[in-house]
């Protein structure tokens, strides 16, 4: 399991109890971090009568934390397109792991994070000062996670939680990108080392009208949907048409392959993909069977195709991945939805 998007507070709140083994210290922890909320509602509710309640005010403690961006170290976008969306998302990480010996984050918390980022809207990549195509959640993961969460007692200025800040711009600054993170362990009792993590990320990103038409210009960047293929006529052929996540181990990977896949698919079974939908690290696709062919058969196939497009490789030759490509391992394919139409 990775980040955990809270549909509700209270139902975050629940996924603390249901995971922890030993409750008192999940919840003296979390009532130790709502302590810190200094509003005028805070005055006029006891939010440590209920759990959900303290839970509540917690998550705004760390959400407000992760407000305070840090001072930019390069001059800001001089251009009257610029544009800057600044987004706070809260959540739990139900199985949290520190970097990687190799300063990367562990599989999971990357795709977890990738998917968040690029509900915050924020670009999957950027060319840095070195040249290089850099994978943005890679880089953002390095910073925002280079600290593991501390015990209450020993955090920095006695505070129940902690923040890390990041910023990164791209190599003609009409890309930056600014955040904090707050977040803080809470025991789940089994042993020391058990935790989630609550978790609170606040985003700016800025850019210029120029950086976001070039790119949307980048293949496996946008939305594509060929609506003429979802049209049923009466009397035709039966088929399926199938919905699946196409999880990739790395996002930057993910948008410079999908052309390659796109051909390689046209190729093989015909302009068949409906939609193309890419979060982060995810493709959601709907793709058309052919008639008679099963969804399982569907999933196949797009293991099938994959596996050659990482054998052939991205048409870009500037690729960011958190390992070499020879090993690169094939994506995790999933059927989420099958419906049965005529064509």
């Amino acid at each position: 399991m990775g980040w955990g998007f809270l549909d509700s507070l209270v139902h975050g709140a629940e996924t603390i109890i249901n995971h922890a083994g030993a409750i008192g210290g999940a919840i003296q922890t979390v009532t130790d971090v709502a302590k810190q909320l200094k509003t005028p509602e805070a005055s006029l509710l006891n939010i440590f009568d209920d759990f959900g309640d303290a839970f509540n005010a917690a998550t705004k403690v760390i959400s407000i934390a992760s407000h305070i961006l840090p001072a930019a170290t390069k001059p800001s976008i001089v251009d009257g397109t610029s544009q800057t969306r600044t987004e706070t998302r809260a959540g739990l990480f139900l199985a949290p792991t520190i970097l990687m010996s190799n300063g990367h984050l562990g599989r999971p918390m990357y795709e977890a994070l990738s998917k968040n980022l690029a509900n915050m809207g924020v670009p999957t990549s950027y060319v840095g000062t070195d040249g290089a195509t850099h994978d943005l959640a890679d880089d953002i993961g390095q910073a925002a996670f280079a600290n593991a969460p501390l015990p209450s007692a020993a955090s920095p200025d006695d505070l129940p939680y902690q923040t890390a800040s990041f910023q990164v711009n791209n190599i003609d600054n009409t890309l930056s990108v600014k955040g904090n993170h707050a977040y803080y362990a809470v025991p789940l009792g089994q042993d020391a080392s058990s935790s989630m993590w609550h978790s609170a990320t606040t985003i700016a990103t800025t850019t210029t009208q120029g950086f976001r038409d070039n790119y949307k210009k980048q293949p496996g960047t946008q939305t594509v949907y060929n609506k003429t293929l979802e049209v049923s006529k009466p009397g035709g052929s039966s088929t399926w048409i199938v919905s699946l996540n196409v999880t990739w181990s790395s996002q930057t990977y993910a948008q410079q392959i999908y052309p390659t896949f796109s051909t390689l698919w046209q190729t093989t079974n015909g302009n068949t993909i409906i939609y193309n939908n890419p979060i982060g690290t995810t493709w959601q696709l709907k793709i058309r069977a052919a008639v008679g062919a099963s969804p399982a058969q569907v999933r196949a196939a797009v293991e099938d195709i994959a596996q050659h497009s990482i054998q052939q490789g991205p048409s870009s030759a500037k690729t960011a991945i958190q390992q070499d490509a020879e090993t690169l391992p094939p994506p995790a394919v999933e059927v989420t939805n099958s419906a049965l139409t005529f064509v």
